[in-house]
């Protein structure tokens, strides 16, 4: 069975792999929104959708 990664990991490899010239809470808020559709059982997406959120207010964007 593939083991599936840590939140944290997943929004650290995101944030690394972001190019220089970025408008970060754009893409952050992308995220957000992608990850708002999930509805499945488990607990990581929503985790990791904190994280976004997190991520978008302390560039002073809105995530809501």
């Amino acid at each position: 069975m593939k083991r599936v990664p840590a939140p944290e990991q997943v929004f650290l490899s995101w944030l690394m792999a972001q190019p220089e010239n970025i408008d970060l809470t754009v893409a952050a808020m992308r995220e957000v929104a992608r990850l708002s559709r999930y509805d499945g059982p488990h607990e990581g997406p929503v985790r990791l959708r904190g994280m976004f959120v997190s991520l978008v207010e302390e560039l002073g964007g809105s995530a809501h």
